[in-house]
């Protein structure tokens, strides 16, 4: 299952949608066929009289949806604030159990989880996602709204009064005029990846319209190419979950330069992170070019496209930037290196050295690329990335 989120030219942000009720505020809530997750178990869903005399917050998400991911860390946060009191928290999937159970591995829930509850999505006339209702001690439809909205100070007002007064409503009224549907100007699609799938990522065009595409990476190579830094300007704090996604963005060429926007937004929403820059002294490594040195392995590129190939102790690329190899530098040497060259076009460069031994590295960087790596401090922008809600991007 994929999350699909249309965006149009006026709005190119997530946003909760305004959303269509099956069932109108003030209604029982309608019953459906579900099952719940209960200490290792799956059991069936009891229905809505077992929940009589608390007032349940029903969230219905999906694992593949990244806003829905990123409101975990605030739902629980209520639910702990709210334990032993009248409310519950009910989390609906259509999924099923082995995958879910899978996923609350990595990102617990708290509450009720309930799983293949497409029935109850049904019933309650679900059509986009995260969506909240929140249902009386009566067992009665009190309000749909989605989980922006909710807040322990509201949530109290309820418990309290009865009254969602304080809880904005997130519907259309029933004589509200359907909105014709229309071919989306940008997309963005999210979808969970298995552990062991392989990486693709790159840009695509077809007709008027461009694609970008990143799949399988982990999160620290994801955010490299996607903010064009390397991994080692990257600083990711722990809590963040260690799940591969998929990530599609699609919009016109002419509107290409808004795309990469959309592509951070949905990565941070998918993990449940804000990111910010910041400058802060760190140990480097400055790599220096001397022209007058050998370096019969870097010439100026007149190969059209690009390519590279990397081994355990080799590296060839043509029509490459000299960022390539800082990339593959990095990793081998383990800090951030400064590209002090001043080369700035594209080259042909091929280097090899003896697997795992970082002198013969330096050592063939100097004689076949007349290169040097020195050891510096120096201030750099690092990329800071850490669970919460989304910062600046």
């Amino acid at each position: 299952m994929k999350l699909k989120i249309s965006v149009f030219l006026a709005a190119l942000a997530f946003s909760p949608a305004v959303l269509c009720a099956a069932v109108p505020e003030g209604q029982p809530a309608p019953q459906a066929a579900m099952k719940v997750l209960s200490g290792g178990a799956v059991k069936d869903f009891p229905g809505w009289s077992a929940y009589k005399g608390k007032v349940v917050v029903l969230e219905f998400w999906s694992t593949d949806c990244a806003p829905c991911v990123a409101n975990i860390p605030h739902l629980n946060t209520l639910a702990k604030a709210f334990k032993g009191k009248p409310l519950e928290f009910i989390s609906v999937t259509p999924e099923k159990a082995d995958i879910i159970t899978k996923f609350l591995k990595k990102r617990p829930i708290e509450g009720v989880v309930g799983v293949e509850g497409y029935s109850l999505w049904k019933a309650f006339g679900v059509n986009t996602m995260p969506q909240t209702v929140l249902i009386s001690k009566t067992g009665a439809v009190l309000r749909y709204t989605s989980p922006e909205e909710l807040t322990e100070k509201a949530l109290a007002k309820l418990l309290d009064t009865g009254s969602a007064a304080d809880i904005k409503r997130m519907i259309l009224t029933q004589d509200a005029v359907p909105v014709k549907e229309t071919e989306a100007l940008f997309e963005v699609r999210v979808s969970s990846v298995p552990d062991d799938a392989g990486v693709e990522y790159g840009r695509k065009t077809s007709g008027g319209s461009v694609e970008l595409d990143f799949r399988g990476l982990p999160l620290g190579q994801l955010l490299a190419e996607v903010y064009g830094t390397t991994q080692k300007r990257i600083e990711i704090s722990s809590g963040l979950p260690p799940q591969k996604f998929g990530f599609v963005v699609r919009g016109p060429r002419a509107s290409e330069g808004t795309l990469k926007p959309l592509l951070k937004q949905a990565i941070m929403a998918a993990y449940g992170a804000s990111v910010k820059s910041v400058s802060a002294e760190r140990q480097v490594l400055l790599l220096q070019y001397d022209k007058d040195a050998p370096h019969g392995g870097l010439i100026p590129s007149e190969t059209p496209g690009r390519s590279r190939r990397e081994g355990s102790g080799s590296f060839r690329c043509t029509g490459s930037a000299v960022l390539d190899l800082v990339k593959v530098l990095e990793k081998h040497f383990g800090l951030p290196i400064n590209d002090e060259t001043g080369l700035s076009g594209k080259y042909d460069m091929t280097l090899a050295w003896t697997s795992g031994d970082k002198d013969s590295l330096a050592a063939a960087l100097k004689a076949e690329l007349g290169l040097s790596l020195v050891p510096a401090n120096r201030t750099i922008e690092v990329l800071q990335v850490f669970p919460g809600e989304t910062a600046g991007q």
